[in-house]
């Protein structure tokens, strides 16, 4: 490429070390294979480079693929451009470790797909955590391929800040890029020490043989133990290093053949966009050496590879020009190059210094020649506007269609002859939806790419963090591995599951099963414990103090499941939200996140064996006097349990959730054993202010202020993590004044139970199955049960609407007082200010009405509607 391939003072050098050294080596650099150019040219390297170290390869086809397979390990995961070249699709085949791909040359899907890895290893804001898995980002400097440039600045910011390690491949950039030909870090005016490893061969413009890794002193010190080719290869023969030494010096000494490469290589590719040989063009980028032709026309004018083959054969016959179409192993290349521009057919064209304009000319006219003769006079034309992204329709790892010019996707199966749409295949339908995902993440990315390019984020630390909090992300980290890969191995078992005992939703749509999923969905359902617990309380409040624990302990296990569920939500965790704020405050929140654990597998283990302890107590089953009854109540339970979990399973939690959630509700059941007799003396106190209701107080507030909260790439808060934090401090506050309003009521005196004749003569009825009751009547109790379930309910949802109308009226004033009054002082006039808004004003207003409806609906349920009962003397 720089014409040094017939240079008689490099030819000199080369017959001076075969005298001195002999003709090849015969031995690798680890024996006695070693000898003084090959040392010379490795210090040459690196400080041409500026770097540590380098290390001498034999071959450069081999140099790419032993530093990815011995830098990497398999547990690792690399972020790889779709079109690199075979060198380095050998090395991550050798690897074995686990590739993400990236759309060829867009560093803003190369920042989805890291954030999409960051999101999965769970990894927050406190950067001082190890990564769960080791990052790589893997890409060439100039795609032999497209002829295209690697953005570099962008994607090194990118692995600076997600905390991975680059391999650059600078085989066709090392030599001829940047101004002294120091390549693209040159070409980009970053530091070579920017890139962990560069990799490039030196068979381009050295004009030799071989390849080389240079970087830091410990990765080359690495190479030279476990690099395969290094160890097991016989060492480059000595007068080759020479070579490759001579033409370094002289790329040092004459940058003007460096320049003079770089105007040919633009000569080149502007007579190809302007139209100069009909019908072939260039994708490559304005300063590439490497300028792939290829045809305008694409697959419009038959077989595009047989037709560059006949091209280059015309050439090469007829015109003496040495040009050859681009072969591809779709063995190798089709994971790669899958619905990318670099599988398509083209003429490899490479730049060389020894060329004039009259040479550019002459190839330029000799390929026109061979292109009227091979190509239908249709695909004869020239690109007058050319296409600014050729490769219109990608295919990103997710298997989605991206379209980057515009929404409109077509599926020609789809349709029939007569132009009907058919029904279009769940696949398909995955797909726009999966598209749809994608353009979200990337039209996010685009706000913060800047930010990378600024280079701003290197003055200040990332991150402020303890070790403390670092030994406990690491752990979080590590159970939230398991626990994601435990629910990706079982919820492929559900299915087959569910088929197997005739349960599938799907499948099975049966009375009997629709019936089942109906009944089992609503027991287990926050609108069945909302309507019943209150019910409890109501009627058993002044027999036992054990209907308020439970509602207190009920509030305390859910808020607990949405903390753990919040904690190991990832960005795959399903949300079906409904944006209507319930009027029953926080024990009915709208919205369902699949995350561990099941909250409803919690409260079912929870509830229904906290009742059989209350009504049975803590006697041995043998000393009870009616044990089959026992033994009865506790198989009703367990069959209500059962009927949760198969619910949940079918609802599109995995067993591992709902195995989860059972065995908490477990756990937190022996706990609220433990603490009964003294959360009993708290709500039979005469105030607040003592033990158990500052512990509450210390308990909420805690768990509000310290809870883990997992962030994406970005440092927002993920939406179901957001979801489920909003749900646990809600209940929280629920469960605080609940506790309040139980220990403020007070039992009606006997004075006040007496009612007035006419009020007597009105509530008779009532007052008679209240007496029938007590008296033991099994009918009038459920009467009386139906009574005080309806009239509750009635006097909770009039007071709660009440208030929370109240509260929006009076959070819409404060908002237009501070709009009309307070925030034109802020802000200058006629310019809009950008610190001074009202979104964070409003979304604060909301949670506000939000927290009044959940402290009115405890405050109603413990105190105000027992006070009603208490005046009813029912």
């Amino acid at each position: 490429m720089l014409n040094l391939s017939y240079d008689e003072t490099m030819r000199s050098a080369c017959a001076d070390t075969v005298g001195r050294y002999g003709l090849g080596s015969c031995s690798p650099r680890g024996f006695y294979g070693t000898f003084r150019p090959h040392v010379d040219l490795e210090d040459k390297i690196a400080e041409f480079l500026n770097v540590g170290e380098a290390v001498l390869y034999s071959f450069g086809a081999c140099t790419a693929s032993s530093a990815i397979q011995s830098l990497t390990h398999r547990s690792d995961v690399a972020v790889v451009d779709r079109a690199v070249g075979p060198a380095i699709l050998a090395g991550l085949r050798l690897a074995k470790l686990e590739v993400r791909w990236y759309d060829h040359g867009d560093a803003e899907d190369c920042a989805r797909v890291f954030a999409k890895i960051e999101t999965e290893d769970g990894n927050t804001s406190a950067r001082l955590a190890k990564p769960v898995r080791r990052r790589w980002l893997i890409t060439e400097a100039v795609f032999e391929k497209t002829g295209k440039i690697a953005p570099l600045k962008e994607l090194v910011a990118l692995k600076n800040f997600h905390h991975a390690r680059m391999i650059l491949d600078e085989s066709y950039s090392f030599g001829t890029m940047g101004e002294t030909g120091r390549g693209l870090s040159e070409h980009f005016r970053i530091p070579a020490t920017a890139v962990d490893v560069i990799v490039a061969s030196l068979e381009n413009a050295c004009a030799s043989v071989g390849g080389f890794v240079a970087g830091d002193t410990g990765v080359v010190a690495y190479q030279r133990l476990m690099g395969s080719g290094y160890v097991f290869s016989a060492s480059l023969p000595p007068y080759l290093a020479t070579a490759s030494l001579h033409a370094i010096e002289r790329i040092i000494a004459e940058p003007e053949r460096v320049e003079k490469l770089q105007s040919v290589a633009r000569s080149l590719r502007s007579a190809l966009l302007a139209g100069d040989c009909p019908g072939l063009t260039t994708d490559a980028d304005l300063g590439s050496p490497v300028v792939p032709i290829r045809l305008v026309s694409e697959g419009a004018a038959g077989d595009e590879f047989q037709i560059i083959r006949d091209i280059a054969e015309y050439a090469r016959s007829k015109a003496n020009i040495g040009v050859v179409a681009a072969k591809y192993n779709p063995i190798v290349a089709a994971p790669a190059m899958m619905h990318t521009s670099a599988a398509k057919a083209t003429l490899r064209c490479f730049a060389c210094a020894s060329w004039d304009e009259s040479d550019v000319e002459f190839i330029i006219e000799k390929l026109g020649e061979a292109a009227f003769k091979c190509l239908p006079s249709h695909a004869l034309k020239s690109p007058t506007k050319r296409d600014t992204n050729p490769n219109r329709f990608r295919q990103s790892q997710r298997g989605s269609f991206r379209d980057t010019g515009n929404y409109r996707l077509s599926f020609d199966k789809n349709y029939n002859g007569n132009g009907h749409q058919r029904r279009s295949s769940s696949s398909q339908l995955e797909a726009v939806r999966r598209k749809i995902e994608l353009d979200e993440e990337v039209a996010q990315t685009k706000e913060w790419k800047n930010f990378f390019v600024s280079g701003d984020y290197e003055e200040e630390p990332a991150s402020l963090s303890v070790p403390l909090l670092v030994v406990l992300l690491h752990a979080h980290n590590l159970f939230r591995r398991y626990i994601i890969g435990q629910i990706n191995v079982t919820s492929q078992l559900v299915p087959a599951l569910l088929r197997s005992i005739g349960m599938h939703p799907t499948e099975n749509k049966s009375a009997f099963v629709r019936l089942f999923y109906f009944v089992s969905a609503y027991l287990g359902s926050r609108s069945f414990y909302e309507f019943m617990l209150p019910v409890l309380v109501w009627v058993c409040a002044e027999e036992t103090r054990n209907a308020r624990f439970l509602m207190l302990w009920y509030c305390l296990t859910s808020s607990f499941g949405c903390l753990c569920k919040g904690a190991l939500a990832t960005q795959k965790s399903t949300i079906h939200s409904n944006r209507e704020v319930s009027a029953l405050g926080a024990l009915r929140n709208s919205g369902s996140v699949h995350a561990w654990p099941s909250v409803a597998g919690m409260n079912a283990s929870f509830i229904p064996f906290f009742l059989l302890r209350w009504k049975h107590g803590s006697v041995w089953l043998w000393e009870m006097e009616n044990p089959y009854s026992v033994i009865g109540d506790y198989a009703v339970a367990f069959v209500f349990l059962l009927l949760i979990v198969v619910s949940r399973l079918a609802n599109g939690d995995s067993p591992a959730n709902v195995q989860g959630g059972v065995v908490l509700g477990a756990i937190l059941l022996r706990a609220a054993l433990l603490t009964a007799e003294w959360t009993h003396r708290g709500l039979s106190s005469t105030s607040v202010r003592n033990v158990q209701g500052f512990s509450l107080l210390a308990l909420v507030f805690t768990l509000i202020a310290l809870v883990p909260v997992p962030l994406n790439s970005r440092g927002k808060i993920l939406p179901a993590a957001s979801m489920c934090y909003r749900r646990m401090w809600r209940t929280l506050f629920y469960a605080l004044f609940f506790y309040a309003g139980c220990v403020w009521r007070r039992p009606p005196s006997l004075s006040s139970q007496a009612t007035t004749t006419k009020m007597a003569t009105i509530l008779s009825p009532i007052l008679l199955l209240s007496q029938a009751s007590k008296d033991g009547n099994t009918l009038a109790f459920l009467c009386l049960v139906l009574f005080k379930a309806v009239l509750g309910h009635s006097v909770l949802k009039l007071s709660v609407v009440a208030i929370s109308n109240f509260a929006q009226l009076f959070w819409e004033y404060v908002l237009k007082v501070y709009i009309h009054s307070i925030k034109p002082r802020f802000q200058k006039p006629g310019e809009k200010s950008t610190s001074v808004g009202t979104v964070h004003m409003r979304s604060a207003a909301l949670h506000f009405v939000e927290l009044t409806v959940d402290i009115t609906s405890a405050l109603v349920c413990a105190h105000g509607v027992p006070r009603v009962f208490d005046k009813l003397s029912v």
